[in-house]
Formats: C-alpha cells, structure tokens, sequence
C-alpha cells in the first residue's frame, strides 16, 4: 500500500478487510484442522497465517509508522490517537511473535489458537478505530 494510499479511507478500509478476511479464514481452516484431530495440518496452518499476517498487517504498520504517522506525529490534536495505533501495532508484532514462539516451540494448539483469536480481535478494534480517525480526517478536509 502505497503511502499517498494510507490517508484515503476507501483504500485503506478496502485493505484492512482483505487482510482481516484472510485471517480469519486461515483461522477457521486451523480450527477445523484441529476439531478434526489434524494436528500437523493446523500447526502449518498456523503458521501459514503467521506468515499471512507478518507479510500484510505488520508490513503496513511499518509503513504507517514510517509514512503518515509520523507526520501527524507533531499534531497535538491527534498525537494520542497515533500513540494508541502504535501501541496497537507493537501488540499485534507481538501476539505474532509468541505465536510463532509457541507453534516452533511445540506448545499444545489449543493455547496457539487463543494467540489467533487474541490478534483477529485486536486487529478489528484497530481496524475500526483507525478507519474512524481517517473518516474523520477526510471529513475536515472537505
């Protein structure tokens, strides 16, 4: 996602949703894997979403960070808002850490699953908090 591309809602709400659709269903293959005793198929599942997430979600918290954060970082308006999203983007790097911990480490799915479930949840909220902000933004704007 390109960088002018992070301040337009549209695009950014359209990528959130692609990424967190995605999760989810790379979640729910691990859950039915597991309901059905497949333990080596979740445990690649997992770490195919592990993948999934480090090459989306924190690659565009890197570029957030790195491009239009920064530049709002200075607005004493909205600097309590950046300071939550990067709080929420050290969070997710590391749920996916201990998750990738967990799953190398042989711990048992059920509580790698609990990781999964954590991050999904937390990327919403994230999600919808930074889609208000930039709904917002675009509103003042006009």
């Amino acid at each position: 996602m390109g960088e002018l591309s992070q301040r337009k809602l549209d695009i950014h709400r359209k990528f959130h949703h692609e990424t967190e659709s995605k999760g989810e269903e790379f979640t729910m293959n691990a859950k039915s894997l597991l309901a059905e005793s497949l333990h080596e198929d979740a445990r690649q599942a997992l770490y195919l979403l592990c993948d999934h997430w480090k090459m989306t979600v924190l690659r565009h918290a890197k570029e957030e960070e790195n491009g239009w954060y920064q530049e709002l970082a200075d607005d004493e308006e909205v600097r309590p808002m950046m300071l939550g999203f990067r709080r929420d983007h050290y969070l997710l790097e590391r749920f996916i850490t201990d998750l990738d911990a967990k799953l190398t480490e042989g711990e048992p799915l059920a509580e790698v699953m609990m990781y999964a479930d954590g991050f999904l949840k937390l990327l919403h909220y994230h999600n919808e908090l930074e889609e208000k902000f930039l709904a917002q933004r675009e509103e003042e704007n006009l």
